[in-house]
């Protein structure tokens, strides 16, 4: 399974990728590395709306153009 965390909060993040290692987490803490993982093939995402550098919602908007990955809005 490949589980896509956007999370900006360093700690949390690294807990939840922790956690959730036996299953395949790549973690990215900013908007502009959500867009990057953007074209990989993920099973779900965990998508924090606040980021540092804009909404997670943008990602969201985007992605759904594109894909109908399961999202959790954490």
């Amino acid at each position: 399974m490949n589980i896509l965390l956007i999370e900006d909060d360093a700690i949390l993040s690294d807990t939840i990728c922790q956690a959730l290692k036996p299953l395949g987490c790549v973690q990215c803490n900013s908007l502009s590395g959500a867009f990057d993982q953007m074209e990989e093939q993920w099973d779900v995402i965990l998508l924090d709306l606040n980021l540092p550098d804009g909404s997670g919602m943008q990602f969201l908007q985007i992605l759904r153009e594109i894909s109908d990955v399961p999202v959790i809005i954490t």
